[in-house]
C-alpha cells in the first residue's frame, strides 16, 4: 500500500493533472467537478480557436479611394539665420508663409492650399495650377505633401 501512495503521490503532487491549476488559485466553480463540465470547457475552446482559420471577408477599397480628391502641394522650405522657417508653393500662386518651426509652416501652408484649392474650384475659372512648377532656390528643400480635400 505504501509502495503504491508512493507511486501515486509521486505522480501526482497536486492532486489530479486537471486541476492542478485550480487548486492552486483556489478558483474552482461550484459545478467544475462534473467531469463532462470539464470537457464541455475544453471542447468550446477548441471550437473556438476552430474558427480563427476562417478566411475573412475581402474589403473593396476602390470605391472609397475614387471619392476623395487628393492634390499634390508642392512646398519649397528655406531656414534663415535667425532661425524661423520660410516656404512657399511651388504649383499654386501667392502662397507663402513663414513660421517658428518646420511643422507649423506645413500646418499652415496645408490649411490655405485646401482653402485656395476649394476657393478656386467653385469659380468658373478653376484651379490656377502652375505648370511646371516654379523653380527652387539652390538653398530651399522641396517637400512634397498629398492634400486631401
Amino acid at each position: 500500500m505504501f509502495l503504491l501512495w508512493l507511486l501515486l503521490g509521486f505522480a501526482y503532487p497536486f492532486g489530479k493533472p486537471d486541476r492542478v491549476h485550480l487548486a492552486r488559485t483556489n478558483a474552482v466553480p461550484e459545478n467544475y467537478s462534473n467531469r463532462s463540465d470539464r470537457l464541455h470547457v475544453r471542447t468550446t475552446r477548441l471550437n473556438c480557436t476552430s474558427t480563427m482559420n476562417e478566411p475573412k471577408p475581402k474589403t473593396q477599397l476602390q470605391s472609397i479611394t475614387s471619392s476623395v480628391p487628393v492634390f499634390n502641394c508642392i512646398v519649397y522650405v528655406l531656414r534663415d539665420s535667425s532661425g524661423n522657417v520660410s516656404g512657399r508653393v511651388a504649383n499654386l500662386p501667392d502662397l507663402e508663409f513663414t513660421a517658428s518651426t518646420e511643422r507649423d509652416l506645413l500646418g499652415k501652408i496645408v490649411k490655405e492650399f485646401k482653402r485656395a484649392v476649394l476657393e478656386y474650384s467653385q469659380s468658373a475659372n478653376g484651379v490656377p495650377w502652375i505648370e511646371p512648377p516654379i523653380a527652387k532656390e539652390p538653398n530651399e528643400q522641396t517637400r512634397l505633401i498629398p492634400v486631401h480635400l
